[in-house]
């Protein structure tokens, strides 16, 4: 039976595994103990064929508990701060490479003088 995995480590997986490995619960991946979502009605399994959503243990109990995780919603906030940072510390980088390739170039040169 194919299992979908949520978050965590190993989000967007796709596992198959059997009906009996299922009904255990709980399944590892990365170190991490995924179980069934509480908000799939297919658990236990009834149907075979289905993809069921399993989530990490510790998402699931905030599920549960009814507090669920929010999603990112400040997109360009986000793109905006990586872009800023680049345009302050990609100059820098830049003049550093090249100032270290033109070290290279003139020590290489000064080796192939000598031999």
């Amino acid at each position: 039976m194919p299992l979908l995995l949520v978050g965590g480590p190993c989000a967007g997986t796709l596992r198959y595994v059997s009906v009996e490995t299922a009904k255990h619960g709980h399944l590892s991946c990365q170190h991490a103990t995924y179980v069934p979502d509480p908000r799939d009605e297919n658990w236990p399994p009834k149907s075979p064929y289905t993809t069921e959503r399993w989530v990490p243990n510790w998402q699931a109990a905030k599920i549960a508990a009814g507090t669920v995780p929010k999603p990112a919603r400040n997109v360009a906030g986000a793109w905006s701060l990586l872009m800023r940072v680049f345009v302050h510390t990609g100059p820098h980088s830049v003049r550093q490479t090249r100032a270290a390739t033109a070290r290279m170039d003139r020590l290489a040169y000064k080796i192939r003088r000598r031999h």
